[in-house]
C-alpha cells in the first residue's frame, strides 16, 4: 500500500505523512491491515499537535532505518544514541516524556528504545536523592530505612569515593 496517510492531533491540525513511514507505528500498521482503505484522516486523541509534530519529524528522519530483527539482541547500551536523535530529543523533562507518551501511545518501538536511553543519560551518575529530585519523585522511605539501605550498601559508597 502506498500513498500518505493524514493523522490528525487532538487540536485537529494534519499532518501527512507517506504510508510505509507510518507503519513504523505498529499502531498505525495494525489499524491500516484491519481496516479497509477509507482514505480517512486518523484521529490520535491523546496526541497534541507538538507531539504529533516532533514524531513525524523522527518518522521521517527515520525513514530508511531497518526495523531490528526478531531474535536479535536489543542494544541496552544508553551511550548508543544516533548524534542526531542526541540532538532531537534534548528537550525539557516535559517535552520529553510527553514524546515517549506518544511513542508509547503509537508503539513506535525504536523511538521508545532511543527515549528511554535519553531518560537513562539523565539519571546517569546521580545519586538517588538527586534522581528524586530531577524528576520530582517523592521519597517515601522513613529515615530509618534510608539509614538501613546506606548502611548495607556502604561498601558501594566508599569504592566511588
Amino acid at each position: 500500500m502506498g500513498g500518505t496517510i493524514k493523522l490528525v492531533s487532538n487540536e485537529g491540525d494534519l499532518f501527512e505523512l507517506d504510508v510505509e513511514v507510518a507503519k513504523k507505528s505498529e499502531v498505525i500498521k495494525e489499524m491500516l491491515e484491519n481496516c479497509d482503505d477509507s482514505g480517512e484522516d486518523v484521529p490520535l486523541p491523546t496526541i497534541s499537535s507538538d507531539q504529533l509534530k516532533k514524531v513525524v519529524e523522527w518518522l521521517e528522519q527515520h525513514r530508511g532505518d531497518l526495523d531490528r530483527l526478531e531474535g536479535v539482541e536489543k542494544d541496552y547500551n544508553s551511550d548508543n544514541i544516533p548524534e542526531w536523535d542526541k540532538k532531537f530529543f534534548d528537550l525539557s523533562q516535559v517535552e520529553l516524556f510527553d514524546l515517549i507518551l506518544a511513542a508509547n501511545y503509537l508503539d513506535i518501538k525504536a523511538m521508545l528504545d532511543l527515549l528511554a536511553k535519553s531518560v537513562a543519560n539523565l539519571m546517569k551518575g546521580k545519586t538517588a536523592e538527586e534522581i528524586r529530585e530531577t524528576f520530582n519523585i517523592e521519597c517515601d522511605l522513613t529515615e530509618e530505612e534510608i539509614e538501613k539501605i546506606q548502611n548495607e550498601n556502604e561498601w558501594e559508597m566508599i569504592a566511588d569515593n
